[in-house]
């Protein structure tokens, strides 16, 4: 069987978790806007951030499908998806707060 796109685990993962992550941060962007608020700065960039990744994305996976200049280009499949899951991390970070807005780190002190 035909593994799905032609992608690997780690390929894959980074496309799954792409996706909440894509959509918190829209979601979190239009709750200021409708709310008639300015974005809060920790969530600058994050649209931005993700339109990258969504692009490169696009583009990896052509490299990948159709392998152009792939004597050149064999080195992406290694080093891609360990770059999509930096963006992705970041992007949560700077929006998790606005899933649980409750600071844990206090909590996370004491316990120890």
């Amino acid at each position: 069987m035909k593994r799905i796109f032609n992608l690997r685990l780690e390929e894959f993962l980074a496309l799954l978790f792409f996706i909440p992550s894509l959509l918190i941060t829209i979601k979190a962007n239009l709750y200021f806007i409708e709310a008639g608020m300015n974005i809060p700065r920790r969530y600058y960039g994050g649209l931005t951030r993700l339109a990258v990744t969504l692009a490169l994305m696009i583009a990896f996976y052509y490299f990948v499908k159709y392998r152009p200049l792939w004597k050149y280009t064999w080195w992406l499949r290694e080093v891609m998806p360990f770059l999509f899951c930096i963006a992705i991390y970041t992007n949560m970070h700077d929006t998790i707060g606005f899933v649980n807005p409750h600071d844990v780190h206090d909590t996370l002190i004491r316990i120890e």
